[in-house]
This record gives C-alpha cells, sequence and structure tokens, in this order.
C-alpha cells in the first residue's frame, strides 16, 4: 500500500524570508511545521509502530520529529541574538528550553548517532 502523500503549504523563497516582516515569517514558520506535522502523519501510517531499521544513513522518526522542534527552538525560539540575523552568535546561551532535558535528547550536535535509537 503506497503512503499518503503529504499536503504541501507554498512558502516564500528563503532569500525573500531573509527580509520579511515578523508575521511573514510567522506564516512560513507555520506552513512548514504544518508540512512536517503531514509528512510524520504519513509515516505513522506506513510505519507500523513508527519501527525503522537503525542504520547510518537515517534517524529513528519519533528522534527526527523531536529534534526538529528543538532546532526551531534553539536557533529562534531560545536563541537571544536571534534578531542580529547572519551576525549573531551562533554559541551565544540560550534560554532554557521548553521541555526540560530536551538539549541533552535532540542536539544533534552533542547526542551521538547511535543513543538516537534510545
Amino acid at each position: 500500500m503506497k503512503p499518503p502523500q503529504p499536503q504541501h503549504h507554498p512558502a516564500p523563497a528563503a532569500a525573500g524570508l531573509r527580509q520579511a516582516g515578523a508575521a511573514e515569517l510567522a506564516q512560513s514558520l507555520q506552513a512548514c511545521r504544518q508540512d512536517t506535522l503531514a509528512t510524520f502523519a504519513a509515516y505513522a501510517q506506513a510505519l507500523p509502530d513508527l519501527a525503522v531499521p537503525q542504520a547510518d544513513a537515517f534517524n529513528p522518526p519519533c528522534w527526527e520529529l523531536g529534534h526538529i522542534d528543538w532546532f526551531a527552538q534553539h536557533w529562534l525560539a531560545r536563541n537571544p541574538e536571534r534578531r542580529r540575523g547572519t551576525q549573531a552568535e551562533p554559541h551565544a546561551a540560550r534560554t532554557p528550553p521548553r521541555q526540560p532535558g530536551s538539549d541533552a535528547l535532540f542536539d544533534s550536535s552533542a547526542v551521538p548517532h547511535a543513543t538516537r535509537w534510545q
């Protein structure tokens, strides 16, 4: 059985978003989140228990979904320098995560690939 195809919501080109206002950026981020959830729902329908074999080429689906959320929080919501755009200090201290402990679970720079399967 072929999995259902997620619906994609058009978003402005990335280059245009660098100059976008808050409302346009928020709309684009919401559209991206809708696409992510639709894609994940298609995976959930096609894969019983979202079980996939462990492999170096990809991450477990549930970890990947958590990482996507963590990534957006880390670089946008928790980043005190986000308004500086490309001039932001990438290693600036972040505010605490919404979900305690999420840095230890979803930071792909710090979480070894094999650990993500646990």
